[in-house]
């Protein structure tokens, strides 16, 4: 079709050229009309994204609270728990201490003498007989077990070994394991260290 055309005719010249701008301002019009619209999307995008960049800080921001919240309540209940387990290990004693005194069985040894040897620990006069209350873990009745077997002085607990532990339970018929949790004989090292400064 083009053919036929001369490049130096004008009129062929004007058509062309006419020919070259049509093409370019579609170019032109298209490539325009292209960015405008992958700006637009853009935008949309970034819109978008920060909305739901919004929405997740928020969502963040309510989940620290409620783990605030499920925190404060777990000390809550941690505290509790702990009340509760020393209600627990009162109403055990009690309750022990109430049962000996129904029961009150024979003493095991024939002397105290016989009791610190067949134990493990050093001989006391009842003289020297000292408050041992004041160890977390032995209350009147304790006290007053103990004072039967001869145990009358904090030293003497402060000296007692693991094997002395698990005789005297054994004597005094206690909780097993009660010595070690109380830390009876940590204690006794403490206030004899205290009584030392």
């Amino acid at each position: 079709m083009f053919e036929d055309l001369n490049p130096l005719d004008k009129p062929t010249a004007i058509f062309e050229i006419v020919i070259m701008l049509v093409v370019a301002f579609l170019i032109g019009y298209f490539t325009r009309w292209f960015a405008n619209r992958n700006k637009t999307e853009r935008t949309k995008n970034n819109q978008s994204s920060e909305y739901e960049l919004n929405t997740y800080k928020e969502k963040i921001k309510i989940s620290n609270q409620e783990i605030e919240n499920l925190k404060s309540e777990l000390s809550e209940h941690k505290k509790t728990c702990n009340k509760l387990k020393e209600e627990l290990i009162e109403h055990e004693r009690i309750h022990f201490e109430l049962k000996h005194k129904l029961t009150k069985p024979e003493p095991k040894f024939k002397s105290k003498e016989e009791a610190a040897e067949a134990l493990g620990f050093k001989l006391a006069h009842e003289n020297d007989k000292e408050d041992l209350t004041i160890i977390k873990g032995i209350g009147p009745f304790i006290q007053e077990k103990l004072n039967e077997l001869g145990i009358y002085t904090i030293e003497q607990i402060s000296d007692f070994t693991i094997d002395t532990v698990i005789k005297v339970t054994d004597a005094i018929e206690y909780f097993p394991g009660r010595i070690q949790r109380d830390f009876w004989v940590e204690q006794a090292n403490q206030i004899i260290s205290d009584r030392n400064k």
